[in-house]
């Protein structure tokens, strides 16, 4: 009787090639080279075209700037959340992540789930709290990650230090 095993890969298939005439960079340029083809060959038709080139300039100058604000690919939250008692203004927070970052675009987090140094740390970070002593809000990986998937988030990859006092965690933004 021979027993037989099956593995399982992690890594998912490769995408299919597109074909290159679909690529943006090569119908950039082709239009560059068609574009220096025109002007050389028909220098009184380009110069005539060049309402066209002033009109579609004008077009990216308006473009750029509200492409770039609605097209936010990452975000950053790093040593945050520790100063939250309760989850939410957490929640709050990682909501306008989810809300900013377009979907495919990626959110980088921190946890803090244990800290050798919690009554050192109380006693020195007063000045937000009127002198009173501070005290870390730590949360576990598995409730902070749950927050990060109620934000829209799906966690890909996590780092750990060797202590386990540090993570750092990515996810990504799915569509919902």
């Amino acid at each position: 009787m021979t027993a037989s095993t099956s593995t399982v890969s992690a890594t998912p298939p490769p995408k299919p090639k597109q074909a290159l005439w679909k690529n943006l960079g090569f119908q950039i340029v082709v239009a560059m080279v068609l574009g220096v083809a025109v002007g050389f060959l028909f220098p009184s038709f380009a110069t005539d075209l060049k309402i066209l080139g002033d009109i579609f300039l004008r077009l990216i100058k308006t473009a750029v700037a509200p492409l770039v604000f609605l097209c936010v690919a990452i975000g950053i939250v790093s040593g945050l959340y520790e100063l939250f008692a309760d989850n939410d203004a957490v929640r709050a927070s990682l909501g306008g992540l989810g809300d900013a970052i377009a979907s495919g675009g990626f959110l980088v987090y921190t946890c803090q789930p244990w800290h050798p140094q919690l009554e050192l740390i109380a006693r020195a970070l007063t000045s937000h709290r009127g002198g009173a002593a501070w005290v870390m809000r730590r949360r576990t990986q598995g409730e902070m990650d749950q927050l990060v998937e109620a934000a829209g988030f799906r966690k890909v990859a996590q780092r750990i230090d060797e202590w386990g006092i540090f993570t750092v965690s990515l996810a990504e933004r799915v569509t919902q």
